[in-house]
């Protein structure tokens, strides 16, 4: 089975909104029963924002089909709704809602007429255990939906399931809100919270932003804080440098030009990074980062001393990896073709006027 990293790497989020009291999500299942995995069934999974702002995810009239092991005819194992409460949004971005929730639930008989009420076995498993682990990890837009739970049968059946439902199409925006602490040369500020956004480009490459970055220098006389937002730094066409392993490892060193953030309060002229990109033609970056569906640690090296005479170390979520490691910056100019007007902002094509392309200026 593919690595849970590398399925969701192609999940499209679509839809920005607010979601309704109640959703309906249809789509197919596959069922990983001890390393071996079913045909993709039609499931349905049931969204309910409760009225704290947790959420209720109700699969409903789930089924399990086991190939016997001397006809490999299946044996269908009718198990029932399997209804998880009081799930969180960990994190949230770009209209995708991330959650995640370990409990264990009583599970309820289905209603699906083809099965006879004493037929589902959820119920009485429950009963005798006292209750099924199950280990819940989910995306929701609009939209769609896509959601992985384990589910531990082994006290009762000898089984460990994993059950993932949703189609993956061609891309996903994975948000990661956690600590950040920033170094300027040796001296570390923090903890700050902010949120990077992965983006998988479906090819093996990933996108990863760090929105609406500030640096937060100390006054040397009164020791306040000095607050210096700095924008939006967006690194694209990051190789996925991983093994074999449960994670996802992105790495590259370029030079990228720092787009506005969009903060509410914060006035569009006063994020510097725009500025200081077009000044120096492009910032030097060194990113290492690993994640996996639940945590994010990345490392980022920004070189400002051409412009501010300081050099930036940017250190994001805990290092539960132990993998990940910035060397240092090395200054690559752009060598693609990447638009962007005089004030950061990237275009898709040239406007009239002064334009920055591949990091030269060129008046249009």
């Amino acid at each position: 089975m593919k690595r849970i990293s590398t399925l969701i790497a192609a999940f499209l989020i679509a839809a920005v909104g607010t979601f309704a009291q109640q959703k309906t999500y249809t789509d197919v299942l596959v069922v990983d029963i001890d390393g071996t995995e079913s045909d993709e069934i039609p499931s349905t999974i049931t969204v309910t924002t409760q009225s704290d702002g947790n959420y209720t995810l109700s699969l409903k009239n789930f089924v399990l089909s086991l190939a016997d092991e001397d006809s490999g005819e299946p044996n269908v194992l009718p198990v029932g709704t399997i209804t998880i409460t009081d799930v969180p949004a960990v994190a949230e971005a770009d209209g995708c809602i991330k959650m995640r929730k370990q409990t264990s639930v009583m599970i309820q008989p289905g209603d699906d007429p083809n099965y006879p009420a004493d037929a589902w076995l959820g119920p009485m498993i429950s009963q005798a255990t006292g209750g099924i682990p199950v280990n819940l990890r989910a995306l929701m837009t609009e939209e769609k939906m896509i959601a992985v739970i384990d589910i531990d049968l082994t006290a009762a059946l000898g089984q460990y399931i994993l059950v993932q439902f949703g189609t993956v199409t061609d891309k996903l925006l994975i948000p990661f809100t956690d600590q950040l602490f920033v170094t300027i040369d040796g001296v570390k500020v923090g903890p700050m919270q902010n949120t990077i956004v992965v983006a998988a480009n479906g090819d093996d490459t990933y996108e990863l932003s760090l929105k609406n970055f500030k640096l937060i220098t100390l006054d040397e006389e009164t020791h306040e804080p000095n607050v210096m937002p700095i924008g939006n730094i967006t690194i694209t066409d990051i190789p996925d440098v991983t093994g074999d392993e449960d994670y996802t490892q992105i790495a590259k060193q370029t030079t990228i030009m720092i787009e506005p953030g969009d903060e509410v309060g914060v006035p569009a002229e006063a994020w510097m990074g725009p500025m200081i990109s077009l000044a120096t033609g492009g910032i030097p970056v060194d990113l290492v980062a690993t994640f996996d569906f639940d945590k994010l640690y990345a490392e980022i090296g920004i070189d400002l001393t051409a412009s501010l005479g300081q050099n930036i170390f940017v250190t994001f979520g805990e290092d539960v990896f132990g993998v990940s490691s910035v060397k240092g910056v090395v200054a690559k100019k752009p060598t693609d073709d990447t638009i962007y007007n005089i004030a950061g902002q990237r275009l898709d094509q040239p406007r009239k006027g002064l334009n920055i392309i591949g990091g030269k200026k060129v008046v249009w």
